[in-house]
């Protein structure tokens, strides 16, 4: 049964992955942009990394953990401060160990609605191959992740969507996001199409048992809402209608913990996680 996306989730408290980067201030900055309108808590995260090697050469490696404790806990005493300044409320969390698994234990812990990360190194093609924190972070852990690609404005928001459940609560999500910050959406249907043929024998109409109901759903909450209906291969077009209507973010749906095929290593999210110019959200 298609997932009109009539819920209405409850997005209270964000989470924001810092490391000291430009990446990193990049994703407070849209943070607290997104913040404001929801009126939500915005906490702090940051990781000290250590390796199995510190502990064989623990007298070598000792200078440098109290050097990377110290770095971690004045960016989050000053990452803190400037919360706090924008009227949030806001609790710095210091944790311990590999950086994206870490992060994704403390979404189990803590529970944050959202978890927002900067988008370091996601297209680069060596990345894609070894992995990135962002990258782990959005496939792993249970919570919604936001990949920030910058930190302007969001205006404009692309859901693409295929009648699935996983769609549908990406676009209560981009409802949720486009009432509180007076935003568009654009609903995205791509019809997949390997050859030119495939044009003249499907029909523009076949996403209509979802697209206007959740079209329709979102018009009754006052968002306004629009709707694409493409042909093409579904990454590459989701990724070009996005680049040439400049959206501000891209909102994802997939099933929890990367259990979906979609989420497979090439797969459709996949690949607009690490080759979208925009920001991407990734609902659960």
């Amino acid at each position: 049964m298609a997932d009109h996306g009539g819920g209405h989730p409850e997005i209270r408290r964000l989470a924001v992955a810092i490391d000291g980067s430009t990446h990193s201030t990049t994703a407070l900055d849209f943070a607290l942009g997104i913040a404001s309108g929801l009126r939500a808590r915005v906490d702090v995260v940051a990781v000290v990394p250590t390796l199995p090697e510190f502990a064989t050469y623990g007298e070598l490696a000792a200078p440098l953990l109290r050097r990377l404790y110290a770095d971690a806990e004045a960016r989050l005493a000053s990452t803190e401060r400037r919360v706090r300044a924008g009227g949030f409320a806001c609790e710095p969390f210091l944790l311990e160990g590999y950086p994206a698994e870490q992060i994704c234990s403390f979404v189990e812990r803590e529970r944050p609605n959202l978890v927002i990360l900067g988008s370091r190194g996601l297209s680069d093609e060596r990345v894609h191959l070894l992995g990135s924190v962002s990258y782990n972070v959005a496939r792993f852990a249970r919570s919604s992740v936001m990949v920030a690609r910058d930190g302007r404005p969001v205006t404009h928001v692309l859901v693409p969507v295929d009648g699935s459940g996983p769609a549908g609560r990406a676009t209560a999500w981009a409802a949720t996001l486009a009432k509180s910050l007076a935003a568009r959406v654009s609903l995205l249907y791509v019809i997949p199409q390997e050859t030119e043929e495939v044009k003249f024998t499907v029909s523009r109409g076949l996403g209509e048992p979802f697209l206007g109901p959740l079209l329709d759903n979102l018009k009754a909450q006052g968002v306004a809402a629009e709707r694409k209906v493409e042909y093409g291969r579904p990454a590459e077009t989701i990724l070009r209608v996005a680049r040439e209507g400049r959206f501000d973010l891209i909102a994802l749906g997939v099933q929890g913990r990367g259990a979906s095929p979609i989420f497979a290593l090439g797969g459709v999210t996949d690949r607009v996680l690490h080759y979208a110019a925009s920001s991407v959200l990734v609902v659960r």
